[in-house]
């Protein structure tokens, strides 16, 4: 990124020559020393990329490009991918699936939040399709939107930010002065030796955390200012694609932060999964859509095929309790014979 990072390693006792791996509050980083050889938006997604093992089920097959991307909305883990072994024949497109990592190990309390691996591309894909068509329709409307939604909640955040960056200047000015006075009470005689350790051990302590809070503050309020850009950001991106039939890997991890997989619904009798895709700089961005009134024979003829639908499904059940009642009696004769 054309940055250079000095003190990777600190030696904490000279007589042992020891040195460990110093801790990132410790690095001292100096920006835009040299031309950097990737942007800082590739170096951000490779590191992302390597915090997720992405292990394949088996050796003959590749992981899954959606691993580690998946989120559930209730617990925060990672959905875990599943898919049938090679000895299995795959019969239907639901045995390749991911559920949540949480409800699989038994680690949290949550439930199995399952997807099949073919919807989640399918609605990533139309996801990155809308949203590319939206930018590419009507850019301006586009980068209005998102800075809107940008600054909407980062106003008051900001300003809170400020305010509290002033104190924190104002108290570490304040302690400057008041270690400078501390010592010359000390030489002078005025204060004991003793006074003067705990005292000077209380003021260093406060100050190095004012100059962290004064630092994370900082970084908070460069982030805000560049949130601006992102929308700009993201219409490079999208112009870079001049094809979006199929879902690739690159396109995959440059457009999607993650996806955010909800508990499905059934209460209604048709099985309903909210899906909240999150883009890279963007985040969770919905084009406008259009209200679209059906016509009286539209819409007899959508509720003609919801009441097909309902018969199909009520007929798949009675056919399954029928093979179910015949397996049982089968089993039944075998064991009295």
């Amino acid at each position: 990124m054309g940055h250079t990072v000095l003190g990777k390693t600190i030696c904490e006792n000279y007589k042992t020559k020891k040195r460990r791996k110093a801790k990132p509050d410790e690095l001292m980083i100096f920006h835009n020393t040299h031309e950097a050889i990737v942007d800082e938006e590739t170096w951000q997604l490779a590191h992302r990329l390597k915090r997720t093992i992405r292990k394949p089920s088996y050796p003959d097959r590749p992981a899954n490009p959606l691993t580690g991307l998946l989120y559930c909305a209730d617990c925060g883990h990672k959905l875990t991918h599943h898919q049938p072994s090679p000895n299995k024949k795959k019969v239907y497109d639901a045995d390749d699936y991911y559920l949540c990592g949480g409800y699989r190990q038994l680690t949290h309390d949550c439930t199995i939040h399952y997807i099949k691996t073919s919807t989640v591309e399918k609605l990533v894909l139309a996801a990155i399709r809308e949203v590319s068509a939206y930018v590419m329709e009507d850019e301006k409307e586009f980068v209005r939107m998102v800075r809107d939604a940008a600054n909407a909640g980062q106003e008051q955040n900001a300003r809170e930010q400020k305010k509290r960056l002033r104190q924190v200047e104002k108290r570490i000015a304040e302690l400057d002065g008041l270690i400078k006075k501390l010592y010359e009470g000390n030489a002078t005689g005025k204060i004991p030796d003793k006074h003067f350790n705990r005292l000077l051990s209380e003021y260093d302590a406060e100050q190095s955390a004012l100059e962290q809070e004064a630092a994370g503050l900082n970084d908070g309020i460069t982030t805000q200012a560049e949130d601006s850009m992102r929308a700009q950001k993201f219409v490079s991106l999208v112009r870079r694609y001049t094809s979006f039939d199929e879902l690739t890997a690159p396109m995959l991890n440059e457009f999607i932060e993650k996806v955010v997989v909800h508990e499905a619904d059934k209460s209604t009798g048709d099985r309903r999964q909210k899906v909240d895709i999150y883009f890279n700089f963007i985040g969770c961005f919905v084009p406008p859509r259009q209200e679209v009134s059906l016509t009286a024979e539209e819409e007899a003829k959508a509720q003609k095929a919801l009441a097909a639908r309902n018969r199909e499904r009520e007929q798949n059940k009675l056919r399954m309790r029928r093979v179910r009642a015949a397996k049982k009696a089968a089993e039944q004769a075998s064991v009295t014979a």
